[in-house]
């Protein structure tokens, strides 16, 4: 699977710009494209599996 820059946007207007764990404004901080369940762990490149979080946070949950 795959996804697009414009789902990356999608994904950051849904969330309204906010991590989805802690609730940082990302536009405060970079931000990870990250994984809900690993790609490791046998998740997949897809829109659906992936969410926005700020690099502490996705530092933080590693292959979780």
């Amino acid at each position: 699977g795959s996804f697009t820059a414009r789902d990356v946007v999608n994904l950051y207007q849904a969330q309204r710009g906010l991590c989805v764990l802690c609730g940082v404004d990302l536009r405060m901080t970079k931000y990870h494209v990250d994984h809900i369940k690993p790609i490791a762990k046998g998740g997949y490149n897809t829109r659906d599996n992936l969410q926005l979080l700020c690099p502490r946070c996705n530092l933080r949950k590693g292959a979780k």
